[in-house]
C-alpha cells in the first residue's frame, strides 16, 4: 500500500490514479535534479588534435597498481597527420602514489622524444595537476620534485617544447597503451608503429584530428 502526506497527517484517501501521478512528477524531479547536479557531458567535443609543423605530438599516460606498487607508462609520439612516430611502454617498480607513477611517466616521454631526436614537441597529458607543475618556474616541495626536476632537465635540451593538458577523452592511445596487459612484462619500444590494440585509438584520433 503507497502512503503520501495527506493519508498520513490529513486522514485524507487519494485516488490511486492521483497517488500514481504524483509519484511519476516526484521521479522526474529527482531525474532532473540529478542531472543538473552532474553537469553537462560533451564526450565528443574532447578530442585528440594534430600538432602544428614542425612540431610532433607526444602523449602520456600511466597505470599504477597499488597492490604490487609498481606502475607502467604508455607514450605515444605522432606528427601533424596523426601518423604514429615511436612509442613505449614502460614499466616502474617501487612507485609509492598515482601522483608519481604519472611523473615516471613524463620522465619517459621526454627521454623517448630525445632519443628518437625530435627538437620541437607539444607534451600532452591528462594529469592537470603536473602539467601545471612543469609550466611552472615556483620551487616545488611535493614528493615527486626529483621527478619533475629531471624531466624539466631532458626538456630543456630541447629547441621548442610545451606541456599541455588534455582530458582523458583525448589521451585514449596512450592511456590503451599503459593499461595492455597483453604484452611482454618488460619494455617495449616501437618506432612508426604500436601494439593492434592500441592501434583503433590511433586511427580514431587519426580520422578526427584537425591542426591545432
Amino acid at each position: 500500500m503507497v502512503c503520501t502526506k495527506k493519508n498520513v497527517h490529513e486522514g485524507f484517501r487519494q485516488a490511486r490514479e492521483e497517488i500514481l501521478n504524483f509519484i511519476r512528477s516526484m521521479t522526474t524531479d529527482l531525474q532532473n535534479i540529478s542531472a543538473q547536479l552532474q553537469g553537462p557531458s560533451f564526450p565528443s567535443l574532447i578530442a585528440w588534435s594534430a600538432p602544428s609543423p614542425p612540431f610532433v605530438k607526444a602523449n602520456f599516460d600511466a597505470k599504477f597498481c597499488s597492490i604490487f606498487v609498481f606502475s607502467w607508462s604508455g607514450v605515444t609520439i605522432r606528427d601533424n597527420q596523426g601518423y604514429v612516430l615511436g612509442a613505449c611502454r614502460c614499466k616502474a617498480l617501487r612507485i609509492p602514489s598515482p601522483f608519481a607513477a604519472e611523473a615516471i611517466c613524463l620522465i619517459h616521454v621526454t627521454s623517448l622524444a630525445g632519443d628518437l631526436g625530435f627538437h620541437s614537441v607539444i607534451f600532452e597529458g591528462d594529469s592537470l595537476a603536473l602539467i601545471k607543475k612543469m609550466n611552472s618556474e615556483a620551487h616545488d616541495f611535493s614528493e615527486i620534485s626529483a621527478l619533475v626536476w629531471e624531466a624539466k632537465g631532458l626538456a630543456w635540451n630541447m629547441h621548442a617544447c610545451c606541456f599541455l593538458f588534455i582530458p582523458w577523452g583525448g589521451n585514449q592511445a596512450a592511456h590503451a597503451l599503459a593499461g595492455e596487459s597483453s604484452l611482454d612484462s618488460t619494455d617495449c619500444f616501437w618506432v612508426e608503429e604500436v601494439p593492434p590494440t592500441v592501434l583503433p585509438f590511433v586511427e580514431s584520433d587519426r580520422r578526427y584530428a584537425t591542426p591545432s
